[in-house]
């Protein structure tokens, strides 16, 4: 017959200890999971707090744009901005945009906004009925704004609106804040400000909460365009937006949750995949800080150049090869410019470009783009790869990419004055000083940019187009060089120009 075993109170224990090891997990799991819950209302929060920050920002920085397609009768601008966009007025605009508060200083404000939404207006020509530019702000002041640099390569424009035009007195008008080091990253949350006419109607701009989905796309597809002749952001510079409506228009404001100015929307760029409705964005990246910091100014937007004649690889070439860093692709040099900044600082035909300032190189878009953002006079560090040598990084002081095309260009400050009437540029400054399409050869010295009639340059026989290799017995490679020598002369200095010929300029 069996024996039944009495229970033990070590049993008993070990059950009780059981029951209160599992309330512990359960109390300690609700705990957690309310811990979760409440985290994920503080981040939801705080989104939503950083979005109405943003939303107040704003309507102190977002301003709408309207250019008119000729001069029109009514002089006051606030009752022409709102014709402009009333379509029962009969008076449409040639365009409607946005723009950003990026300066104000006194009475002087600056707005940022895309060159196209301008080209009306820089297209007029002289001795026809006059377009204006007309910026209404956060709360509905009107004022003509008057354009102090365009770029068509950044697809990028500055404004300038005084406060004495405005007709209802002073305005609290903020200028954006500027991250320090933009990264952009796919899955980054930001706010997008804009709408001109909710702006125009009621004073009151609407706010969307948006993602970027992708990077480095470009302005068009179309490869048919030389690699040196394309804008800036046909090399791969715009942001991919998500969330966002696409009828967007250009020069709308997008913040990042700090509330920093980190890009604007353009309407002009096409998606990869046609069937793909996307809205795009220039970011406020350093390159592109850069070039923005040079419009406010009244500026020329100089760019980066090397002088060499790029080529993307195929994968196979790399195969093989001690590479330090990895890439499935980079940039052959298959020409290099007769004393071009590439051939000073040692890069040879045959070298495999892989890295400018960091930034991977994988194709001669990529290699354009990284250079063309460094302002020439500036030094880029770049990392090559030579066939029986190795990695190599070497630092190029880069010369100016030449101009194409200027007649959109708009400057109207010089960052050097006339000296005695003389203007001069980097000598590869414009596409059409150069002795042959392919540069086979930088000039030397500096190239005469413009000379002011009847001024003691111009009495001296300088032209535009000719080319000063040294002044006062000192050679000269740039503009900051001849000014710095320029600003030592009182007398008469001679200059001695690339054909051979000694000019001498009168003293004031």
């Amino acid at each position: 017959m069996p024996i039944l075993q009495p229970f033990s109170w070590s049993q008993r224990s070990l059950g009780s200890k059981t029951l209160l090891l599992i309330m512990m997990f359960v109390f300690a799991n609700s705990a957690r999971i309310e811990a979760q819950e409440n985290l994920r209302a503080r981040q939801l929060q705080q989104l939503e707090f950083s979005m109405q920050a943003n939303a107040e920002l704003g309507q102190k920085s977002f301003v709408a744009i309207a250019v008119s397609q000729t001069e029109l009768q009514q002089t006051d601008p606030a009752t022409v901005f709102e014709n402009l966009l009333n379509p029962e007025s009969g008076q449409l605009p040639a365009s409607v945009g946005g723009g950003v508060v990026v300066d104000v200083q006194g009475a002087s404000i600056k707005v940022l906004t895309t060159a196209h939404l301008l080209d009306h207006f820089l297209q007029t020509p002289e001795g026809s009925p006059a377009s204006k530019i007309y910026v209404r702000f956060g709360t509905q002041e009107t004022a003509i704004a008057r354009v102090i640099a365009s770029d068509p390569r950044s697809d990028l424009a500055v404004l300038q609106v005084e406060r004495t035009r405005f007709q209802k007195g002073t305005v609290e008008i903020v200028a954006v804040r500027f991250p320090k080091n933009f990264n952009p990253r796919k899955g980054t949350f930001f706010s997008a400000i804009g709408t001109p006419w909710s702006l125009a109607k009621d004073g009151s701009s609407s706010i969307q909460l948006g993602l970027i989905s992708n990077l480095s796309r470009r302005q068009s597809q179309d490869n048919s365009t030389p690699v040196v002749e394309r804008t800036l952001h046909d090399l791969g510079t715009l942001l991919e937006l998500s969330h966002l409506d696409p009828q967007t228009s250009s020069g709308t404001l997008l913040l990042n949750l700090n509330g920093e100015f980190c890009g604007l929307v353009t309407s002009i760029a096409t998606p990869d995949d046609q069937r793909v409705t996307s809205s795009y964005a220039i970011p406020m990246t350093p390159g592109i800080v850069r070039i923005v910091n040079e419009l406010k100014q009244g500026y020329e937007v100089n760019y980066g150049f090397l002088g060499i004649s790029p080529e993307t690889s195929r994968p196979d070439e790399l195969q093989g090869l001690d590479l330090k860093h990895e890439a499935d692709t980079a940039v052959i040099v298959s020409r290099v410019a007769r004393n071009s900044p590439a051939e000073k600082s040692g890069i040879q035909r045959e070298d495999f470009i892989l890295q400018v300032n960091g930034t991977p190189i994988g194709t001669n878009s990529d290699l354009v783009r990284e250079i063309g953002l460094v302002a020439p006079g500036e030094s880029a560090e770049i990392v090559l790869y030579r066939i029986n040598e190795g990695e190599k990084r070497i630092s190029v002081r880069l010369g100016k990419w030449p101009i194409y095309d200027d007649s959109k260009l708009v400057a109207t400050q010089q960052e050097f004055p006339a000296w005695r009437g003389l203007e001069v540029d980097y000598p590869t400054g414009r596409r059409r000083y150069l002795r042959d399409r392919f540069l086979s050869e930088f000039p030397n010295g500096v190239v005469v940019s413009h000379v002011e009639p009847e001024s003691l340059a111009a009495q001296a026989g300088l032209q535009v187009g000719q080319f000063i290799q040294s002044v006062a017995s000192q050679m000269i490679s740039s503009p900051e060089e001849f000014h710095a020598v320029m600003k030592e002369q009182n007398g008469e200095v001679s200059v001695s120009l690339a054909s051979g010929l000694e000019i001498i300029i009168e003293a004031p």
